[in-house]
């Protein structure tokens, strides 16, 4: 490499300076080396012994329980997004009239709707849903929009 105006140099001529280190900086080493910072040494310190933790002390939050089995979670069904806008037909062939957004749905007792709710019974006032993917004791009854008794929207 050269720079400008420089005439190049050969790397072997140079001279090599004698390392001689200064005594006030700590100077050459004298003496064995104790420790080899690239190895590691196991201590002659004998094995841990494990310790059971202390007892707990009773809370102020509950009664302190040692059974750690799980709790049953209660299964929460999912919203039914119709309105119940009208019930059509005679006593034992009830149609359902149910709206969401713009859509209009008419359905039958054991009619699926979108795959996710069953009709299950459709009453004089209100309609009874069922869930095909939950266990059957798991239902929702929506009010029909307008009947006596009935909250509407």
């Amino acid at each position: 490499m050269t720079t400008r105006g420089a005439k190049p140099v050969a790397l072997d001529s140079l001279p090599i300076p004698a390392f001689n280190p200064d005594p006030a900086k700590g100077g050459p080493i004298e003496g064995k080396v104790g420790r080899n910072i690239f190895r590691y040494y196991n201590s002659p310190t004998a094995t841990p012994t494990r310790t059971p933790p202390p007892p707990r002390r009773s809370s102020s939050f509950g009664p302190r329980t040692d059974d750690h089995r799980p709790t049953n979670t209660p299964i929460i069904p999912p919203k039914v997004p119709y309105t119940a806008i009208a019930i059509m037909g005679p006593e034992g062939n009830r149609i359902v009239a149910l709206e969401e957004g713009a859509r209009l749905i008419n359905a039958r007792e054991g009619d699926v709707i979108d795959n996710r709710f069953k009709v299950l019974k459709i009453n004089r006032e209100s309609v009874d849903f069922g869930f095909p993917d939950l266990p059957k004791s798991i239902t929702t009854r929506l009010p029909v929009q307008g009947a006596e008794g009935s909250k509407g929207k």
